[in-house]
């Protein structure tokens, strides 16, 4: 069971959904209600509100997600995953940009490396290692 979701996640390169939460539950042939009772909820509505994407949980029910599904929160919430790493590559690009302009040479150096590996933009690489 574990290794079909796995499989499924593997494959959806490009766009992810918001998230995976009823692929894993129905899975495991779980109900609404027995999700909203494990998470100790007051009813099964919070459960379909996260499951279509409209209300987001809170990080302790997240884990709770991961911990009932048996599935990392960045496989279940795969979409908002998807947006936060794009936002930290731009960031990223943005701090190496100005990073380029700072003198001290040892870490400067080390945090152009970790940023670049964050970074979404190829000439980023180029360019550190020009400098």
């Amino acid at each position: 069971m574990k290794l079909l979701l796995a499989v499924l996640f593997q494959y959806m390169d490009h766009v992810h959904l918001s998230n995976y939460l009823r692929t894993a539950r129905r899975r495991l042939a779980l109900s609404q209600q027995d999700i909203a009772l494990l998470l100790d909820m007051a009813g099964k509505n919070v459960v379909s509100y996260h499951e279509r994407g409209m209300h987001m949980p809170t990080l302790e029910r997240a884990l709770g997600y991961t911990a009932i599904l048996g599935f990392p929160a960045h496989d279940l919430f795969a979409g908002l995953y998807q947006q936060v790493e794009e936002q930290i590559a731009i960031r990223a690009d943005l701090l190496v940009r100005e990073l380029r302009e700072e003198s001290t040479e040892g870490l400067r150096l080390r945090k152009l490396e970790s940023l670049v590996a964050l970074s979404s933009s190829e000439h980023n690489i180029i360019d550190v290692c020009q400098d």
